[in-house]
């Protein structure tokens, strides 16, 4: 885990999956592990020397459909998970886009993402985490088997902030296609729900 002054990752386009211990081959139970102070920033060609240097059309996606189809339970993971962030990134193909979980009140910020047909949520955030999305799109995520909540977002419990980002083609049986709230969230901006 990284300390208390953190990590700066900047990661080059193209396509990446959670690796499988291979003693095992469960590849439901492999991610993308968030620790705290750690930032993530996708869509680098290679040759930048700074974040302003980033240019669109470089694709950084993280997928969580492993060799054969097998399909992970969510592509990127976090428990009490705080100082976050996650920027430039498609995340897509799992069960549960982004997933957090917090004792500790877990705090990660996403932006300038595309979250996308994950079979159950585009993102969920349970117990007292604070998450805030700014400048994205969840699309296409969500089921309609029975009682499923928050195809695009399930954030039963959790304090959110959405701004300026796109809720579309998302769905779910039970509560809210786009998005389940426990608690109000924060709308900034100009933000589309629509499913």
């Amino acid at each position: 885990p990284a300390d208390e002054y953190g990590y700066e990752f900047r990661i080059a386009s193209g396509d990446y999956q959670p690796e499988a211990n291979t003693a095992v081959m469960d590849w439901t139970t492999y991610n993308f592990i968030l620790s705290s102070n750690v930032k993530l920033y996708g869509g680098f060609a290679g040759t930048e020397k700074s974040l302003s240097e980033r240019k669109a059309g470089n694709e950084t996606t993280l997928s969580g459909l492993a060799a054969g189809n097998i399909q992970t339970i969510s592509v990127v993971r976090g428990s009490d998970a705080k100082g976050v962030i996650i920027d430039g990134f498609t995340i897509r193909n799992g069960e549960k886009g982004i997933f957090l979980t917090s004792d500790t009140n877990s705090e990660v910020k996403v932006k300038d993402c595309r979250i996308e047909d994950n079979t159950v949520n585009g993102v969920q955030a349970s117990s007292t985490t604070r998450i805030e999305i700014d400048s994205s799109v969840i699309a296409n995520n969500g089921t309609t088997a029975s009682n499923s909540e928050g195809g695009g977002i399930n954030a039963a419990g959790s304090a959110i902030t959405l701004k300026d980002s796109t809720l579309i083609g998302n769905k779910a049986q039970y509560h809210g296609g786009a998005v389940f709230f426990g608690v109000s969230p924060t709308v900034k901006n100009p933000t589309l729900i629509a499913e």
